[in-house]
């Protein structure tokens, strides 16, 4: 079963988001985050079956390492692959790649279990508004998200540890 390890956006995003949710959500052919019974967040990695007695304790101690953090978003986009997922782009900034490599660091003995696209030098940070689009679904939430106003910044305040399909809360901590 599948673990995401993800930075949870703050209130007012997740409320602006969670309203985009509901537009993208009319369209026929998509799942959105929000449908999926997640928030919207970033992702730092997937894991495929984690031994959770031994990661949860080391996501823990590394979510203790972490300040809220602002990003900005800055595109729209789309993973064209099996599952087409509708996205948000961040801006990548040495900030937040080094929140990330601090993670696989931390994480390292669970490298094996990581999704490749996950780790370090192949990360691609966004935050997903939805999945299993067809292409159909994409065109339309791309048009959608062109004539709708997403918010430019915003700040990463909590880590989360989700099991998905479906999604269930694994470990939760707000950054202070």
């Amino acid at each position: 079963m599948p673990f995401t390890r993800q930075l949870d956006l703050d209130a007012e995003a997740e409320a602006t988001l969670g309203a985009l949710s509901e537009t993208l959500a009319g369209i026929p052919g998509l799942a959105t985050v929000r449908k999926l019974g997640d928030v919207h967040h970033i992702s730092l990695a997937i894991y495929d079956d984690p031994p959770l007695e031994q990661f949860v304790p080391a996501l823990a101690a590394f979510a203790e390492t972490l300040t809220p953090l602002e990003v900005r978003l800055a595109s729209i986009g789309l993973f064209a692959d099996i599952t087409n997922v509708v996205f948000l782009g961040v801006v990548v900034t040495e900030a937040l790649l080094a929140s990330h490599r601090r993670a696989h660091a931390a994480l390292g003995a669970f490298r094996e279990a990581c999704w490749e696209h996950y780790l370090p030098g192949a990360w691609f940070p966004h935050v997903s508004l939805a999945l299993n689009a067809t292409n159909a679904a994409a065109q339309a939430a791309t048009a959608t998200l062109l004539a709708q106003r997403a918010p430019s910044t915003v700040r990463i305040e909590g880590l989360r540890l989700i099991r998905f399909g479906p999604v269930h809360s694994v470990y939760q901590r707000a950054l202070i």
